[in-house]
Formats: C-alpha cells, structure tokens, sequence
C-alpha cells in the first residue's frame, strides 16, 4: 500500500484513473487509489444530498446551492479539497 501524502493524489491522477489499468494497484489496494475513489464518492454523494426531489417545487430537478457555494453548503469541500470548484450548470 502507498505510504505517499494526499498530494500524490493529483499528482499520479493519469495512473489512479486507469492509465495503465490499476496494474499493480488493486491487491494490495492502493492508498491514494482509495482516497480518490472515497473522495469521488463524497462528491456524488453531495450531488444527490442537494437535489430538489420535492415534486411540487418549481425547483424540481434543481440545485438546492449556488455553484459557488455548492462544496460548502453541501458539506463537501473537505472531500474535495482545495483544488475542486463548480464549474458548470447541471441540467437534465
């Protein structure tokens, strides 16, 4: 398992998202593969946290938080870390 810090994460990202497909990183699972998979996790975890399901809002289907303040006000910006930000409407 790797004894690296968080930062390797961003650093090894073509190799963690596959680029040699996990080869050597699956058993023993990878500590920085575990980290960006749990991360990921978080974030779509938040995603659906802050979905309006209320079928009689007229904000069905929405973002309950501002792009700019989705990470904060969905509890997720320490899942993130400093270097995620929104960037994007999402529409359906």
């Amino acid at each position: 398992m790797s004894t690296t810090a968080p930062r390797a994460v961003a650093e090894r990202w073509r190799e963690l998202h596959g680029e040699d497909h996990w080869k050597g990183l699956l058993d023993p699972l990878d500590a920085d593969l575990r980290r960006s998979v749990i991360g990921y996790g978080e974030l779509a975890q938040a995603t659906n946290d802050a979905f309006i399901r209320e079928a009689w809002s007229p904000h069905a289907g929405a973002c309950r938080y501002s792009r700019d303040r989705f990470l904060e006000k969905a509890q997720a910006a320490s899942a993130a870390g400093s270097s995620w930000r929104s960037t994007g409407t999402w529409r359906w």
